[in-house]
């Protein structure tokens, strides 16, 4: 079998399991699709209406709605297509049975999933500002752009890897909500780089979150620092959980010991 037949089964096999996880994920109902749209804007909503009520306005002269986009939306991607990721296997081990199906497909297709859910609802986010006049312009697409993919590819890495250690173990379904309650509260998602004393900063700015946070709103706010992330470092984060994960996915697909492919 040539190469290109053989991602143009991958891509088939996707495809399908893209289309399966959609009706499951929204009930095959508009109100379905609804509320998966409306979870990330509420949370937007929550933590706006918060700071407008204790009467904090956002750093740099940012608008508090959009600062909060800015923050939500970033984390949001990154947790959901993590925790959607770890369960995939465990939640496909019927069609894991066929030996057409790879493991690795079925997190692809949740990371996608939940990566088209984001976009789209960031971008309705997006619209909403201008329309209000929130903000007049982007002032640094790329930012945003690499912002947002650095926060998929960061969840899809840690799909991978908690996928895994969940076919070897149910720990980590434990430990995996303690994780996000503590990355939610250091990543940025109410606060930004320069609002954290010298010290405190150095220590935040080692959750790659934080810097991706940081960039997003870098690349919204024309008077947003942008001297407080490092995309080599969050790369390197990536790419180091990413070869982790799929070290500890090809292992367990090993292992008599795993939970894959419904045994």
């Amino acid at each position: 079998m040539s190469v290109r037949d053989i991602l143009r089964t991958r891509l088939r096999v996707i495809d399908a399991l893209l289309l399966r996880e959609a009706k499951k994920r929204f009930g095959g109902n508009l109100f379905g699709l609804a509320t998966a749209f409306l979870e990330p804007m509420i949370h937007v909503a929550f933590f706006a209406a918060i700071f407008t009520l204790t009467d904090r306005g956002a750093p740099h002269g940012a608008n508090v709605l959009v600062f909060m986009v800015a923050g939500v939306m970033p984390f949001h991607l990154f947790s959901k297509t993590m925790v959607r990721g770890m369960t995939a296997i465990d939640a496909n081990k019927s069609l894991l049975s066929y030996p057409i199906m790879k493991p690795i497909d079925t997190l692809i297709a949740r990371c996608i999933l939940e990566v088209l859910l984001y976009t789209i609802s960031f971008m309705i986010l997006v619209i909403v500002a201008f329309y209000f006049e929130m903000i007049n312009e982007i002032a640094r697409f790329p930012y945003v752009f690499f912002g947002f993919a650095f926060a998929a590819l960061l969840g899809f890495a840690c799909g991978i890897l908690t996928a895994a250690v969940l076919s070897l173990t149910g720990v980590v379904k434990r430990v995996v909500p303690i994780l996000n309650r503590a990355l939610f509260l250091t990543s940025g998602v109410f606060f930004c780089a320069s609002m954290i004393p010298q010290f405190g900063r150095e220590v935040f700015l080692w959750n790659p979150l934080l810097n991706i946070s940081e960039m997003v709103r870098y690349g919204l706010f024309q008077n947003f620092p942008g001297g407080h992330f490092n995309i080599g470092y969050t790369l390197a984060v990536i790419l180091g959980v990413f070869t982790l994960g799929t070290a500890a996915l090809v292992y367990a697909e090993r292992s008599p010991k795993a939970s894959i492919r419904g045994t």
